[in-house]
């Protein structure tokens, strides 16, 4: 790989390190504690995502959705996208968040 190759890969790779820092924002994660840690999370949040975790390592992924959307009233593709990247984030890190 030649010196330009490099500098689109690392221009790239900052990109995506960039949306996925808004993505963890949007959905109140820091990506590097417990849930619990991030600053101006409630306790009601901290609960409702151990409620959902909880249902997706139980295999129940519809349940999770549907607690999730009571919880933050948000539609069903952005509950069920939320579901699935808490489900992806969990399996990354050996089924714990």
């Amino acid at each position: 790989m030649d010196s330009g190759d490099q500098i689109t890969v690392e221009m790239r790779l900052a990109a995506i390190e960039e949306k996925l820092d808004r993505l963890l924002a949007h959905l109140g994660l820091d990506g590097d504690g417990p849930a619990t840690a991030v600053p101006g999370r409630t306790e009601a949040q901290a609960n409702t995502e151990a409620q959902v975790s909880a249902l997706i390592l139980a295999g129940k992924k519809i349940q999770a959705i549907k607690a999730y959307r009571e919880a933050t009233g948000q539609g069903l593709k952005d509950a069920k996208d939320a579901v699935e990247f808490m489900e992806r984030s969990m399996r990354a890190n050996g089924g714990r968040r």
